[in-house]
């Protein structure tokens, strides 16, 4: 159940990347850098309330941030899928 705990995570993550990309082409290409570490900063810190609001349902840490981790890396995958087939259009 931990570890269904932290992949559950890619449900706030992946609509918070789809806000961020979709704000992309109407920004200047000046500040691709900024969306960028934007996002970056985003879903660590929406990982860190994640976890922390989860420490007291938390059984066993290990699963649970193992399931985090995956989250981040799907979410990752995810981000750079879209930006390859959605924007290069």
């Amino acid at each position: 159940m931990n570890f269904i705990f932290g992949i559950a995570l890619l449900a706030i993550l992946v609509p918070f990347n789809i806000f961020v990309l979709k704000i992309l082409p109407k920004l200047s290409p000046r500040l691709s850098q900024v969306v960028l570490y934007s996002m970056t900063f985003g879903n660590m810190v929406i990982a860190v309330v994640w976890a922390l609001g989860l420490k007291s349902e938390i059984t066993n840490v290990r699963p649970f941030l193992t399931g985090i981790g995956l989250a981040v890396l799907l979410n990752t995958g995810y981000k750079i899928s879209y930006v390859i087939l959605k924007l290069n259009k």
